[in-house]
């Protein structure tokens, strides 16, 4: 037992992780799931440019790492990445939470307060390896470790910046240099990482005064960052200019490439309104329960409250980017908006380590034992509270939908579609990099009002644009002036961009089958935001709707769907439920107006099959 106990202060953090690693890898995605996951996959696996502002640092990590011979496809290699960069994002908050409660139990022997230092050490693991627990098993920090996006890697490097920022407080100056670093390495990934340089600075000014040696080791800070800023950033210009198959933005000049890093396009989401960020805030301490439970979340404000007694400055540092964090998040008025308070989890997790030490710390030993039970069996509730919520293990349904709609198109078809997070994202993965279905060109609607796009559209499918250059030339003059920030003129501008849409679907027609997207037909076709060209129709097909000259009969390349829906159901899956069962009840009616009866009681046993609880309309439940 004598020699259990050294052993258990030294090594416990081994089976600790051992753990989060075993149920990360039961929750991680065996393929491509919603929103950016199939595009930066793509970018990864092809050396390609992403959507702004670009995330060179994480392309060429997951280019390096497809590098490393494993068994799996390439998706599931990049999804292990982000596995894995979450993981030592939690290694590096280990490293920092217990390096600041080995602050706190200096001060503590030093000032004699109630505990021997065996006792405080013991008090120590237990702090630190609960909120090692409580972060790593918050509902948006796990998720990030379960499929490729760049928010696992700005984990990793939000955590490593902050253990850097400690060290030089705590320890030596010569830290600031490695901090600087990591710094710049977080600006290479994902430009929210501004918000944790107000604390620095703070912290570095805190500690260093104004003096001569701190502008000295601020200037070598300095060079330090923006030599790792260009050097990585010049990934965007010199790859842009070989044209990848992805390249977003096209950023091989200098005017592009500020517009791209500096994310121009979003910025129309960005304090857009107040009722928007009510609204987001608002939800940000609904799902703050999610993230943490209740003992850990009083444990935090504890926490908070003995920090800013014991470490001042560090309790500032907190707050500063917990509210810098929240305030900028809740003024973006996007969907997925989660991932962008991943920095305020973060550091209210080194809020509840301070609050479980303290109150470990100066309680009695019955308080002691009934609290470190309590937040004990916390860990396991956080975990089964959370599992079903980020578990991806068996998520398909992306790429069932994403193939199943390619596969059911002719060859060398054009569809038309705006499905960004369930079909054209998840698509370049598919077409580009496994080869599946590369003949089928999928064009984004909203992506024909960029520039930039057309030169792609060249680079991949040459051929669907041959008929319309005139009218992509004179929809690129007028949209110029609006891209540099000059005076454009809408009106012109939008009535070029419908005719320009109009002209592709009209120039195909004859030449390949042409499909339009559902959402794009229910919504912008009818409230008049597209048109179709005279003298053509839509027919409903499996997943799209066909642009057709005649009323004649046209058969499906397929007849049935076979879509494996996940148990749980969230926003993104219920969507492509409601595109797919509708598209099949609109193909039902069709077969049957066409005297197919047998085909359309074939699609009613696939929709009562995969689409339970959606009810058939009563004409089609009698079929």
């Amino acid at each position: 037992m004598k020699n259990l106990i050294p052993l258990l202060k030294s090594y416990y953090i081994i089976p600790s992780f051992l753990i989060i690693v075993l149920i990360y890898r039961i929750t991680l995605a065996p393929s491509v799931v919603e929103i950016d996951s199939g595009e930066l996959a793509a970018v990864q696996s092809l050396l390609g440019v992403a959507h702004p502002t670009g995330y060179p640092l994480f392309t060429l990590l997951g280019y390096l790492f497809l590098k490393i011979p494993l068994s799996g496809s390439r998706i599931f290699q990049l999804n292990l990445l982000a596995m894995i960069f979450c993981i030592i994002g939690l290694w590096f908050f280990y490293c920092s939470i217990r390096m600041i409660l080995l602050q706190m139990r200096a001060d503590s022997i030093t000032n004699k307060r109630k505990g021997s230092a065996k006792n405080i050490d013991y008090i120590v693991i237990a702090a630190s390896t609960l909120s090692l627990f409580l972060l790593g098993f918050s509902k948006t920090f796990w998720l990030q470790s379960t499929s490729v996006e760049v928010y696992s890697l700005h984990i990793f490097l939000m955590n490593s910046i902050i253990y850097f920022i400690l060290k030089a407080d705590f320890e030596s100056n010569k830290y600031w240099i490695w901090a600087a670093f990591f710094l710049a390495l977080g600006f290479s990934n994902h430009m929210t990482t501004i918000l944790i340089l107000p604390g620095l600075i703070y912290l570095f000014i805190a500690k260093l005064k104004f003096r001569s040696s701190t502008l000295r080791i601020a200037s070598l800070m300095a060079v330090v960052f923006f030599v790792t800023v260009i050097v990585i950033y010049s990934y965007l210009p010199i790859r842009a200019s070989k044209a990848p198959v992805l390249n977003w933005g096209d950023p091989s000049n200098l005017k592009n490439l500020i517009r791209h890093v500096t994310g121009k396009q979003y910025r129309v989401w960005l304090f857009s309104s107040a009722e928007a960020a009510m609204k987001n805030l608002n939800y940000f301490f609904k799902n703050f329960l999610n993230e943490f439970n209740w003992i850990g979340i009083l444990s935090g404000f504890a926490g908070l409250y003995y920090t800013l007694f014991k470490k001042r400055r560090l309790g500032i540092f907190f707050i500063l980017t917990f509210v810098l964090t929240v305030l900028y998040s809740v003024n973006y008025d996007i969907h997925d908006l989660d991932s962008y308070f991943i920095l305020a989890y973060i550091v209210f997790a080194f809020m509840i380590g301070s609050g479980i030490y303290w109150v470990l710390h100066v309680r009695g030993k019955l308080f002691f034992i009934l609290f470190s039970i309590l937040i004990f069996l916390s860990i396991p509730y956080q975990i089964m509270n959370n599992f079903q919520r980020v578990d991806r293990s068996r998520d398909f349904v992306f790429e069932d939908y994403t193939k199943q709609a390619l596969e059911s198109m002719p060859e060398n078809s054009l569809l038309i579609s705006y499905q960004w997070d369930y079909l054209v994202s998840p698509s370049y993965y598919f077409r580009f990099v496994e080869n599946f279905r590369r003949d089928v060109a999928v064009v984004d609607k909203e992506l024909l009002r960029r520039s930039w796009y057309y030169k792609q559209i060249e680079r991949n499918y040459p051929q669907i644009i041959v008929g319309i250059k005139p009218k992509i030339i004179s929809f690129l003059k007028a949209l110029k002036p609006f891209e540099e920030g000059e005076e454009f003129d809408p009106r012109l501008l939008e009535r070029l961009y419908r005719g320009l849409i109009a002209g592709l679907i009209d120039t195909n027609v004859d030449k390949r089958a042409v499909f339009l997207g559902p959402e794009l037909v229910q919504n912008e076709l009818v409230k008049g935001h597209i048109y179709l060209p005279a003298g053509v129709r839509l027919i409903p097909d499996l997943f799209f709707y066909r642009v057709v000259r005649t009323d004649v009969y046209h058969p499906m390349r397929h007849n049935s769907i076979s879509i494996r829906f996940p148990e749980r159901v969230d926003y993104y899956s219920d969507m492509i439920r409601r595109f797919v069962s509708n598209m099949v009840v609109l193909r039902m009616r069709y077969e049957i107006r066409h005297g197919r009866i047998e085909i359309a009681k074939g699609l009613k046993k696939d929709f009562k099959l995969h689409f339970s609880g959606v009810r058939l309309p009563p004409d089609l439940e009698a079929l």
